[in-house]
């Protein structure tokens, strides 16, 4: 009952404070039994009969106590989340692939819920930072696609009667993978810079 509540967050204080209340008030039910029980002499007289708890109901009452203090939770320091936060939002939308930054928006969405929520636990800011940390590292460049499209520009004006059917039938080929290919906002560089070795031989 000594311990305040300090910079604990408010639910691992409060469990703390049910756990007190419930061997508080166990303790206060020294009465076994509402019916008063009489000797049996003469004259009758009432017998008070107290609870005596055992060892083992002690025990477990002191181990539910010790359980709630130990889980008592310190609020997190934001620090790092604040810097985490701060870099995250210099981040610029076209840079990236779709797939890539939606992750990664949903992540920072979650870090500035922990970031505003000034009864966050060490646990909850560390795993905000952790899993904003992963997201950022996700991210996945846009691929560039200009030599690939002056590339498909300059294969396109070639004349097949100049190649034989089965070079000319595998450059079609290649030319379809890769206009679908720049058609992808998710493609990465190297799909892009495979497809235009393609091309190229």
């Amino acid at each position: 009952m000594q311990i305040e509540k300090g910079n604990y967050t408010d639910a691992s204080y409060q469990a703390l404070q049910d756990v007190i209340a419930e061997t508080e008030e166990t303790l206060s039910n020294v009465w076994p039994s509402q019916n008063i029980e009489v000797s049996s002499g003469f004259p009758p007289v009432p017998v008070l009969s107290l609870k005596q708890f055992t060892d083992e109901e002690n025990a477990a009452m002191a181990a539910k106590l010790i359980e709630a203090i130990n889980a008592l939770e310190e609020k997190g320091d934001k620090s790092s989340l604040d810097a985490l936060i701060a870099e995250a939002e210099t981040k610029e939308e076209t840079a990236y692939t779709p797939n890539s930054w939606n992750a990664f928006q949903e992540k920072l969405t979650t870090a500035k819920e922990v970031q505003n929520n000034q009864d966050a636990g060490v646990t909850q800011v560390t795993a905000a930072v952790n899993e904003l940390t992963d997201a950022m590292e996700g991210l996945t460049a846009r691929a560039n696609l200009s030599s690939l499209n002056q590339l498909l520009d300059e294969v396109g004006e070639l004349q097949e009667s100049a190649y034989t059917e089965e070079s000319w039938r595998a450059l079609q080929m290649a030319i379809t993978d890769a206009k679908e290919a720049a058609a992808d906002p998710n493609v990465s560089q190297n799909t892009i810079d495979t497809l235009r070795t393609a091309l190229e031989n």
